[in-house]
């Protein structure tokens, strides 16, 4: 059918399909009570689970190498009312009302997230998975992840109003957070290993051990802000503190099954190798690890809004933000962690011609094709990784500017625009040490393989002249940053005389720049060179380069437009509702695959466009909704209504797979879903 399915009836067709169930369990309860005169209590409690059978199915991800997900069930990781389980959460409030001046709310919230994605079939956890190089399809089987994140905060908040103060209002804002996070791990792929394939040929062993990680993160909050009022004018300023640092706690792995087991005898690339044991991935414990490093951090806010005439009806708004990103669960401590998981990737001579991996097929070359960063092949056994954070390390910020203007026009009526400037920088990346962009030679290279309709012209990649080193330091990176710039416009008529219109147009660029040559191959981590013709204009940096560049934040659309509507038909009282959505295409990339490179560098995905210069289709999508209220036993009321999606049925590409020379070259990997009708009651009484 796949080779040939317009041969086939539909229905045979939708014969082959299998369900794609999602459950979603949830349970609420909240309880208040007024404790005593001007305090009130309460108590919130939530149960939600998320149940699926075959997540994250695509063209490259058959039925077999699907996720069951589901909650954890596994007791020794925590009681099922707390960490396992479905996941629970549990707040804990107390407000107090002092006076009319000030009131001081405090907290306390437990958030026991937690779910496993498994695979599809318990069978298949023996079953080593296969990955076609060339396309990126899997097949056989896939991995597993199992997650505990149990998250634990204390809140303070007071609000205190101050009248009549140097000449205006006040609105006191000041609040702290205390919270606590741990994120616990375990994963592993199927038979501890998949199977690489180059045009269906055996090539490559990518050979794991299994992870188990447990990382800690503090946080640490305090904010204060200020609202002022005084006439038409509006001040807001802020102070915000952060204080983050994250710590991995000890752990112990197993060794990978293939340890110690004698690998290939033979000759390989006219190299004879003897079948010594193979030596990497041993039994390790690691003894926990602290970030080495804590950040501080201040971020000032002010804003200020101007009622032009005095009657609401022109503001002009002004805001400026700045904000630290948030440390994740092992953002740093995971440079020195050793159980995480784990692998080494050798040449593979497939002895038996089974398609899978056994110990003796596997070519012991003095150091592996690739490898975890972090992980010292020549000292498997190391107790640290060979990686470090640069104790100078600081948070990445984002700095914002924004201004808005609203006018009403009439009491119906209302328009605003207002332009965004944002600036992401201070990133971090990995500095190899000794190895830079002279570490590399260019290489002309036309690509094969390419099937009919494909793109393949010849092209230029890098590789290391060198082997490439296994000691690096995170850092932040220099001579880069990332960019957004967007204008949006939105008009809304209120309800009135039966209908109501709202519409926005959002016009938007998010390019990234590379101040110096250096600055792109710093970004790269490894140094490589290869595509800085097609990210730098030309191989000369450009600071201000926008669409041309590497520059897009990879799924943007220049530019997205809305209108949404409604209208109530007169005496009979049927709503009638429409929403028209549309959006500019995402960026297509086509790229080439190169050849495995030497020296442990991999292949190169080799890119034939600059991101943005070639677009998938504009997307145009309508959906239509029609109810009808009833009143019954006088309370009761009961809406019935019918929703139709994709109206006009459009089948518009949403993406497609731009490698070349790759079978699926330039084939659709996603459509916009078809027209769905929905028929819904809802009773409220």
């Amino acid at each position: 059918m796949k080779a040939a399915p317009l041969t086939y009836s539909l229905k045979e067709i939708r014969g082959c399909l299998n369900p794609d169930t999602t459950i979603l369990n949830n349970y609420n309860l909240k309880l208040s009570a007024q404790t005593f005169k001007n305090n009130q209590a309460s108590m919130f409690f939530n149960a939600a689970e998320k149940v699926r059978n075959a997540r994250d199915g695509s063209d490259l991800r058959p039925l077999e190498t699907t996720y069951r997900q589901l909650g954890v069930t596994r007791t020794d990781l925590g009681s099922s009312w707390w960490k396992t389980g479905m996941p629970k959460s549990y707040k804990w409030t107390d407000r107090h009302i002092f006076s009319d001046k000030l009131m001081v709310e405090g907290s306390y919230s437990h958030v026991g997230n937690n779910f496993t994605l498994t695979f599809h079939e318990e069978d298949l956890r023996s079953v080593q998975p296969a990955l076609e190089l060339t396309t990126n399809a899997w097949s056989r089987s896939y991995q597993e992840a199992v997650y505990v994140r149990p998250t634990d905060s204390v809140d303070v908040m007071a609000t205190y109003f101050l009248p009549n103060t140097f000449g205006g209002d006040h609105a006191l804002k000041f609040g702290f957070k205390y919270r606590n996070d741990i994120a616990h791990t375990e994963s592993m792929y199927g038979g501890d290993a998949y199977a690489r394939f180059r045009n269906n040929l055996p090539v490559e062993a990518q050979l794991y051990r299994r992870g188990l990680t447990e990382y800690g993160l503090e946080n640490r909050s305090f904010y204060v802000q200020d609202n002022y009022t005084r006439g038409k004018l509006v001040v807001t300023a802020g102070l915000r503190y952060d204080y983050q640092t994250d710590f991995a706690n000890e752990a112990n792995v197993s060794a990978s099954p293939f340890f110690g087991q004698r690998t290939y005898a033979g000759v390989y690339n006219n190299v004879t190798y003897p079948g010594a044991a193979f030596n990497q991935l041993p039994e390790l414990s690691f003894k926990g690890a602290e970030a080495g490093v804590t950040f501080k951090n201040f971020s000032p806010r002010i804003g200020v809004t101007y009622d032009l005439t005095g009657n609401g009806r022109n503001v002009i708004k002004l805001n400026y933000s700045r904000y630290v990103s948030q440390l994740g669960t092992g953002s740093l401590s995971s440079t020195y962690n050793t159980v995480a998981a784990t692998f080494v990737r050798y040449p593979w001579v497939d002895v038996n011609g089974d398609r899978f991996i056994q110990a003796n097929e596997i070519v012991l070359t003095s150091a592996p094709l690739s490898w975890t960063g972090g992980y010292d092949y020549n000292n498997p056994t190391a107790t640290r990784t060979s990686g470090k954070v640069d104790p100078d390390l600081t948070a990445d910020v984002t700095n914002e500017f924004l201004i808005t203007f609203d006018k009403q026009i009439g009491n119906e009526f209302a328009v605003s625009a207002s332009y965004i400037w944002r600036n992401y920088g201070n990133f971090w990346g990995n500095d190899y040490d000794g190895f830079d962009a002279s570490n590399w030679a260019a290489v002309s290279w036309t690509p094969t393989g390419c099937p009919s309709g494909a793109s393949c012209p010849a092209v230029t990649y890098f590789q290391p002249t060198s082997q490439l080193p296994v000691n690096y330091t995170v850092t932040n990176v220099k001579d880069f940053y990332r960019r957004y710039q967007g204008l949006e416009f939105t008009a809304r008529k209120r309800f009135s005389n039966r209908w109501q219109i709202n519409g926005s147009l959002s016009l938007n660029d998010a390019p990234m720049t590379f101040e110096s040559a250096g600055g792109y191959t710093w970004w790269s981590s490894t140094s490589d060179p290869t595509n800085i013709e097609s990210s730098l204009n030309g191989g000369q940096y450009a600071p201000e380069s926008t669409s041309s560049g590497l520059g897009n934040v990879f799924v943007n659309a220049k530019w997205l437009g809305r209108v949404t509507g409604s209208y109530m038909l007169p005496v009979i009282e049927v709503n009638l509702a429409a929403f028209y959505n549309a959006r500019g295409g995402y960026p297509f990339i086509r790229s080439v695959l190169s050849p495995t490179r030497p020296f442990s560098a991999g292949q190169a995905t080799v890119y034939l466009d600059k991101r943005g210069d070639e677009r998938l289709p504009t997307m145009h999508t309508v959906d239509f909704r029609v109810d009808r209220v009833f009143t019954l036993f006088g309370r009761a009321r009961v809406t019935a209504g019918i929703d139709i999606f994709n109206l006009l049925n459009s089948d518009t590409t949403l993406s497609m797979r731009g490698g070349q020379n790759a079978s699926n070259a330039n084939t659709i990997s996603s459509l916009m879903g078809p027209r769905v009708m929905r028929f819904g009651i809802r009773t409220t009484w």
